[in-house]
């Protein structure tokens, strides 16, 4: 009896959840094949990541928000129809394991030359995203670019990564399940977190844009099994409620492990420091520094800050600190300090 109504319940909560299942890479699922992790890694830089889950989105989000365009599945997309998109992006445009249709569609010089077991491989060129990042993981499909593109992470008889202009045709994604190992996450913050805003485009056969989709499962269901399936869970949950009256009182058992605070910033600090992202973590430090004295001193505008501040310590170099630029790790450990000291010195006034 309990073996049948717990499948029931499985059945009724598939039914009624089908249309939640997140595709592969989607910015907001937690699942292995998600991309959750590296979607707030690149916001916590500072990038606004925008999800577009319809080709109209995309088009939309792409005129008007700009930046980068991440397409996680390209064949999904008429060869028109992706060459259209692309063309309305202007700026960088990264493709994950495109295939011949979508290449040929682009006009790249890349083509398909096999596929690989995921292996770990070194970046072996110039290209600064992959040199920055150093050894990541490559899996499916690899390419081999022509003259005019450049190649990363060799692999069997192609690249795991070809840049021609400024698309970029990636072989493997970045899953939550590889985001912690090798370079990978270094890898994904250089090619995606590179403008202000990232366009993430997770094509599905359900679009109507793309052709007018498939039906669900529940398309073909009669009607009012939205009514059965209430009655049937209703019956569950007095099941339940029937048999917890038999069970004691929950008992609180302490969690054996505690983590630090700290390892959450120690960790983004050393995804920065890999990843070579010294401009990203100076403005980091400015704007938390920034986000404390605003209310300290009561200025919400920028010239007001500045001078409020300058006032207040009599430092000359205030805009330079607070709104500056910084490029070399030399620089961003000078800014921490001078940062601190102009704090301390407005909290002591």
């Amino acid at each position: 009896m309990i073996a049948v109504l717990l499948l029931l319940v499985v059945v009724l909560t598939v039914l009624l959840r089908g249309g939640v299942a997140r595709p592969p890479l989607d910015p907001e699922s937690y699942q292995r094949d998600g991309g959750r992790a590296v979607a707030r890694l690149i916001a916590d830089q500072g990038v606004r990541v925008v999800p577009a889950r319809t080709l109209e989105d995309a088009r939309r989000e792409v005129r008007t928000a700009g930046g980068t365009l991440l397409v996680t599945a390209p064949d999904l997309l008429e060869p028109g129809v992706l060459a259209a998109l692309v063309d309305e992006s202007e700026s960088d445009v990264v493709l994950v394991q495109p295939g011949p249709r979508a290449l040929t569609a682009l006009h790249l010089p890349v083509r398909i030359a096999g596929q690989v077991a995921e292996s770990v491989r070194e970046p072996d060129c110039t290209l600064p995203a992959a040199r920055k990042a150093g050894r990541s993981t490559i899996a499916g499909l690899v390419y081999r670019g022509e003259p005019g593109s450049q190649s990363c992470y060799p692999a069997g008889e192609g690249a795991g990564l070809v840049r021609a202009e400024r698309i970029t045709v990636l072989s493997t994604g970045f899953a939550n399940s590889l985001l912690d190992e090798e370079g990978n996450a270094a890898l994904a913050m250089n090619l995606l977190g590179g403008g202000r805003t990232l366009v993430w485009f997770v094509p599905t056969p359900t679009d109507p844009g793309l052709g007018g989709g498939t039906k669900k499962f529940t398309d073909y269901l009669p009607d009012g099994w939205v009514f059965g399936g209430v009655q049937i869970l209703v019956a569950v949950l007095l099941f339940g409620i029937w048999r917890a009256r038999r069970l004691g009182p929950l008992v609180a058992e302490r969690l054996p492990v505690t983590v630090r605070g700290a390892e959450t910033v120690e960790g983004r600090a050393r995804l920065y420091q890999r990843a070579g992202a010294t401009d990203h973590a100076a403005a980091a430090l400015r704007q938390a520094t920034v986000d404390r004295l605003r209310p300290m001193l009561g200025q919400h505008g920028d010239e007001g800050l500045v001078a409020e501040v300058a006032r207040r310590t009599g430092r000359t170099d205030i805009p330079e600190l607070l709104y500056g630029s910084t490029t070399t790790e030399a620089e961003l450990i000078n800014l921490a300090t001078e940062l601190d000291a102009v704090e301390n010195e407005v909290r002591r006034s």
